[in-house]
């Protein structure tokens, strides 16, 4: 570890609370792992990794939130060019009738 990385910031204690769970960050959550290290049972190891697995899960559905968007807005983007192409040929063929 280098002079300017800070380490890993472990609780001492876990958190009692979910207010308390969700302000940790991922760091700290890994850092309270690795600091209870072989202490934690199956079930502790077990709730740790479901809650980075959560965090995981929680950041891809806001990715996908912000793709859906921005296809939507592409989606509007190619229906208004397509409607402008139309009324071009609409008015090239009656221009084309009228001579």
């Amino acid at each position: 570890m280098g002079d300017d990385e800070t380490p890993p910031v472990f609780r001492e204690r876990a958190p009692r609370t979910l207010e308390e769970l969700e302000s940790m960050s991922d760091s700290e959550v890994i850092a309270q792992i690795a600091h209870q290290g072989s202490h934690l049972g199956a079930m502790s190891f077990r709730f740790w990794m479901d809650e980075l697995e959560r965090r995981r899960q929680a950041a891809d559905r806001a990715e996908q939130a912000r793709l859906t968007k921005t296809m939507k807005k592409l989606t509007w983007v190619v229906v208004v060019m397509t409607g402008l192409v139309l009324a071009g040929t609409i008015a090239q063929v009656v221009i084309l009738i009228m001579r």
